[in-house]
């Protein structure tokens, strides 16, 4: 289908995105630069994943009132995930 619904405490949380999704031009697979290119200013942020050594960085957005995070690969510059919350 192209997203998965994630609830919490029976209620949604967020949106999960696979390949199948075009998100205001952007998709995964994109490199933060494209992105960027598509949807403007962001800073880049670096984090880390509970119980990951590696660093990964992601963008996020606010589109149509939803709050839009874009995940790097640590080993690549390409986006391998894309989540949609309620703002």
């Amino acid at each position: 289908s192209g997203i998965t619904l994630v609830y919490e405490d029976g209620l949604l949380s967020f949106i999960e995105c696979s390949e199948k999704v075009n998100i205001s031009g952007t998709k995964i697979g994109m490199s933060l630069k494209e992105i960027k290119k598509k949807l403007g200013k962001s800073k880049i942020i670096k984090f880390y994943f509970l119980g990951d050594d590696k660093p990964y960085y992601k963008l996020e957005y606010i589109l149509n009132k939803r709050k839009v995070k874009f995940v790097r690969d640590y080993l690549e510059d390409r986006v391998i995930e894309i989540i949609v919350y309620r703002e």
